[in-house]
């Protein structure tokens, strides 16, 4: 190898180095959002209003959502399974997306037939998302309108307004941010839908009708900001217990 040759390489080499120690690690990303329950009615009594934060953190692959002090919800992007953990009872349940029917067939055996066939319709997931034109300043952000109408049994429509001033995944955020549905036949297809919103929501707002019962509420981002996420983020606390998931009114 000539003096030349040698040369070339070893400043390639150091410029490798020097480039891989140049740049910044990679940071995860931390969303807080104050979440409004507006007062309603139930079998002629007042169920009184409620405001939480609800956190959601983002690692590029992994995600994790708190929607209260008892309950955090976990996404391994490596292996797409979910996790609903209980901090109460020091419990987690393991979810694989769309699982919905093998639940069942596991419950009710594999010729329930039409029954089973009731409850996937029950509890299939319609969703669609209606980009409009409308655009507003929320704070300091630009922000645009969107309508995303979904039926699990009942309606519930959400206008969303959301900006793309944030560099965040949104594939990962919405599921992050419907972990609780992801059981669910149509899940797959509410996050292709939700994919359609261009940005991170901002603020939004919801209307649902569940057999005449009228529900409403608001959510509002507080805080955008790049923290370093370890890994015990998004791990299962030590010493919790694996229990199966029942079906509501199946369990035993």
């Amino acid at each position: 190898m000539t003096y030349a040759n040698k040369f070339i390489r070893t400043s390639m080499f150091v410029f490798l180095i020097t480039l891989c120690l140049c740049l910044p690690a990679m940071a995860g990303q931390h969303l807080a959002y104050e979440v409004t329950k507006n007062a309603y009615q139930r079998g002629g009594e007042t169920v009184p209003a409620s405001v939480d934060t609800m956190h959601h953190w983002l690692d590029g692959k992994n995600a994790r959502t708190d929607g209260d002090k008892n309950t955090t919800y976990l996404y391994h992007g490596e292996t797409g399974l979910i996790y609903t953990i209980n901090h109460d009872s020091r419990t987690y349940n393991e979810i694989e997306q769309g699982a919905f029917k093998k639940l069942l067939e596991k419950h009710m055996g594999p010729d329930a037939g039409e029954a089973a066939e009731r409850m996937m319709s029950m509890f299939q997931i319609k969703s669609s998302v209606t980009p409009t034109e409308e655009t507003k300043k929320i704070g300091n952000y630009d922000c645009t309108k969107y309508v995303f109408e979904l039926t699990i049994a009942s309606p519930v429509k959400h206008t969303i307004w959301a900006t793309k001033d944030l560099a965040v995944d949104m594939e990962l955020y919405s599921i992050a941010n419907n972990a609780m549905q992801a059981l669910l036949p149509g899940f797959d297809g509410m996050i292709t839908e939700l994919n359609k919103i261009g940005g991170v929501p901002v603020e939004s707002s919801f209307e649902a009708n569940f057999q005449g019962i009228l529900t409403s509420g608001s959510s509002r981002l507080l805080n955008y900001e790049e923290v370093d996420l370890g890994k015990d983020k998004f791990a299962i606390p030590e010493g919790y217990a694996k229990e199966e998931i029942q079906l509501p009114g199946m369990g035993g």
